[in-house]
């Protein structure tokens, strides 16, 4: 066959509109150079992972040309959501596609995707199949470097070194100017890498962080969501912080994180309350008062550090009669174990090797620094909260913006989340 005959035919592969049926697509991918999961408004010039996934499908003659353009057109829905930069070792649609042999069309897509995206199976379900309401539960990881856990610097308004003056007090809001925390030397750096956390500081982080397993008001932990929401309230199933590992000389710490459900910037405020506590030596009491009507505003760690790791559907695969009798297939990833699994490390290297170019978690923690007066009111050793009455503003050619890391105002976040929001 001619080359002209070929392209001739794989373009009517793309044309042909035949019998579409519902069905899970499992994969994975390494978010760092992508704005996120979720396809973005045409008039923002960015690459998503479903702009690359949907345009897969077509390329395979898995969906046609003409709903090629939006994924809205295909019955589309996600287990999860991650926001820019986020990566995903285990991640599910569902969609409606041409389908004749799932193997075959796995092979194809891997074919057409980037190294960087890996189709693992797909799953035929029933036509009334949706990955959002049907996914029971999804585990997260989160990796970080433990230099964050460094004494702040004496400039900060907390930290035990502090030699800041005491916080204004006033019945109104006052203005403060950004602290000028200097940006890292060499020196800073190779002390960072070099840096052990105490047996004591890496006993308090796993205390903090399995405080939160259980039924809990997160209002605090999100954006646009009130204490009187029924949505802020999340269950968290189980939190685990493993034994540290030392990777090219630096120590870092993994989370694993399972709840029903995840708001907006949830895991990465969890994460950045529990390092600041434990920097500043702010004792475990005032987690209880976090998740109180109290309003408090905690930052977000960075999120290069987050990987999703799993969406469970514990109930739609348990195997009763009904199950059987309807052909449903179980959603399961253990097929492509050995491939996800050496996926997922490939993933956690780079997160490392990012630290190591990049030095994102050390230059957070100081931008943290350069606003504590913010903090300090929830953040200190007395575990006292007081209200939050101090506004910050940026130094003038300031090249990081305070809405980068912590939210200004409580009005709502357009953007996209980098976890699972799933309102009921």
């Amino acid at each position: 066959m001619s080359l002209d005959a070929s392209e001739s035919e794989t373009a009517d592969a793309r044309t042909i509109k035949r019998p579409k049926r519902k069905v899970a697509i499992l994969f994975g991918y390494d978010g760092k150079d992508y704005a996120g999961l979720q396809q973005q408004p045409k008039s923002q010039s960015v690459t998503a992972i479903e702009d690359l996934l949907l345009g897969a499908l077509v390329e395979a003659g898995a969906i046609s040309v003409d709903n090629g353009t939006n994924v809205e057109k295909n019955s589309w829905t996600r287990s999860g959501r991650t926001d820019r930069g986020v990566s995903a070792a285990r991640q599910l649609i569902s969609c409606k596609i041409m389908l004749e042999d799932p193997g075959a069309m796995v092979q194809k897509l891997n074919a057409v995707l980037p190294s960087d995206i890996r189709v693992w199976d797909i799953i035929p379900t029933p036509k009334n199949f949706n990955a959002r309401r049907t996914c029971d539960s999804r585990k997260y990881e989160y990796a970080l470097p433990t230099y964050v856990f460094r004494d702040p610097p004496p400039a900060a308004y907390y930290g035990p070194n502090s030699e800041a003056p005491p916080l204004p007090v006033s019945d109104e809001n006052i203005t403060m100017i950004q602290l000028p925390i200097s940006q890292p030397t060499f020196e800073d750096i190779d002390c960072d890498r070099r840096f052990r956390a105490t047996a004591e500081q890496i006993a308090t982080f796993r205390a903090i962080m399995t405080s939160f397993q259980g039924v809990n008001n997160f209002h605090n932990f999100t954006l646009g969501r009130s204490f009187k929401d029924k949505a802020s309230v999340r269950r968290m199933i189980h939190i685990q912080v493993l034994d540290p590992e030392v990777h090219d000389g630096v120590e870092w710490l993994r989370v694993r994180l399972h709840g029903q459900s995840f708001m907006l910037h949830q895991i990465r405020k969890m994460i950045g309350l529990a390092i600041l506590m434990v920097r500043t030596q702010t004792p475990i009491s005032i987690i209880p008062e976090t998740l109180t009507s109290v309003k408090l505003n905690i930052p977000k760690a960075p999120g290069t550090g987050l990987l999703m790791d799993e969406p469970l559907f514990q109930s739609y695969n348990t195997v009763d009669k009904r199950r059987i009798e309807s052909g449903k297939n179980p959603i399961d990833f253990s097929l492509a174990a050995e491939d996800i699994e050496n996926f997922k490390l490939h993933i956690l290297a780079g997160i490392r090797q990012d630290e190591m170019v990049n030095h994102r978690f050390g230059r957070w923690a100081r931008f943290i620094d350069s606003y504590s007066f913010t903090f300090a009111t929830y953040l200190n050793r007395d575990g006292i909260v007081r209200p939050c009455y101090i506004l910050g503003l940026p130094l003038r050619n300031s090249s990081v913006e305070l809405k980068d890391v912590v939210d200004v105002g409580n009005g709502d976040d357009s953007r996209q989340c980098d976890e699972q929001e799933q309102n009921d």
